[in-house]
């Protein structure tokens, strides 16, 4: 069955192809570039084709945050050892208590000796990653009197993997384990622990893909809108709702095509990452924040500063962004509170409330709501 595109004024059999289509693309001024998977404006395509994230894919530096043609020169350039200084320097700071076994581009591993209950919310604390997740180990020593005479063992026991965006208080869930051992009958008792390690790895950033429908929950929320496109732009297409809203099908792409240049994309390549997100909002004088869903779970992950200003709201799920029309209807259900905390999702009736909050509250860590904690 054939389609009929009304912006290039053709028919088609695939749409994903169509979009990529050079015909369908001249019409919007742009151009696809198979490579790297990212659209651009079309006066882009000479600069692009001869930038270092197209004729170098293969290496990217998470320290200074780029694309690189040669990886040993880079490393051994002064931007990037005085990066890499900086880094170090704040670990090495912070952590002067604790030892790093290993610290590696996507791993670190830690040992701790005292202090656990505080330690391991301090270490997981520090920005390592913009996401990851992390494992704690306890070494528990146990003993048995049998006969006169103390049996002693030690045993390793640890939590699951654990997601840094989840509210997971490790140190209890271990302590909950080693009762389980006591209990388990074999008469040894729990003396102390020994040592602990907390292994933390990388998970790779987030990019933004095509259309996905929600968990029930917010797939049917009238405060969030699930653009259906089948391309890379799902971000873009969310901050243009939100610019230039519509009073019907709300969800179609066709409604913002003809704001696709409205805004600076200039060196701004899609899918969207998050880590790009404050980069383009510089450039368009813009309020982005970002809230992942995960089990359920709305998580801060992206949460500008400028906390008087008029703010767009986006949902994050799994990879596929959708514009939050209203924030306070989506977290709570009295509509009275309006005015909305983003870093910890808490509601307020009013605008001085929250701005008595906030002052307090910048200096916490962002938290996160569970859909059936508001339902």
């Amino acid at each position: 069955m054939m389609n009929h595109c009304n912006i290039c004024n053709s028919d088609y059999k695939n749409k994903n192809d169509h979009m990529k289509s050079v015909k369908h693309l001249k019409v919007l001024n742009q151009y696809y570039c198979k490579k790297c998977n990212v659209f651009l404006p079309l006066a882009e395509k000479e600069n692009h084709l001869s930038s270092n994230q197209h004729t170098d894919k293969n290496f990217y530096c998470e320290v200074c945050q780029k694309y690189v043609t040669d990886k040993k020169s880079h490393f051994q350039s002064e931007s990037h050892k005085k990066k890499s200084e900086n880094v170090t320097e704040i670990t090495n700071t912070f952590y002067r208590e604790n030892d790093i076994v290993v610290k590696e581009k996507t791993y670190i591993k830690y040992k701790i000796y005292d202090n656990f209950e505080e330690e391991i919310p301090k270490i997981l604390s520090q920005p390592f990653f913009p996401r990851f997740k992390y494992q704690v180990s306890y070494l528990a020593k146990f003993t048995k009197s049998t006969n006169e005479k103390e049996e002693t063992f030690n045993r390793w026991i640890q939590t699951d993997l654990l997601h840094n965006f989840d509210k997971n208080d490790a140190h209890a869930i271990l302590l909950e384990k080693v009762d389980d051992e006591e209990l388990e009958g074999s008469g040894f008792q729990f003396q102390h622990i020994e040592e602990g390690i907390i292994e933390i790895y990388k998970i790779k950033d987030i990019k933004a893909s095509s259309y996905i429908e929600l968990p029930p929950d917010y797939q049917n929320s009238k405060s969030v809108i699930n653009i259906k496109n089948d391309d890379n732009y799902c971000f873009l297409w969310c901050i243009l709702a939100h610019i230039f809203p519509v009073e019907k099908d709300k969800n179609r792409v066709s409604n913002y095509y003809p704001y696709f240049y409205s805004l600076d994309i200039t060196d701004i390549y899609f899918p969207m990452r998050v880590k790009d997100i404050p980069k383009f909002e510089r450039k368009n004088n813009l309020n982005i924040n970002v809230f992942e869903l995960i089990n359920d779970t709305l998580n801060p992950i992206q949460v500008n500063t400028n906390y008087n200003e008029k703010q767009i709201d986006l949902l994050l799920y799994e990879n596929h962004y959708c514009l939050i029309t209203k924030l306070h209807t989506l977290i709570n259900k009295d509509s009275h509170m309006q005015h909305v905390c983003r870093r910890c999702l808490t509601a307020f009736s009013s605008e001085s409330i929250l701005n008595d909050h906030i002052e307090r509250c910048i200096y916490q860590k962002p938290t996160n709501i569970t859909k059936s904690n508001i339902c």
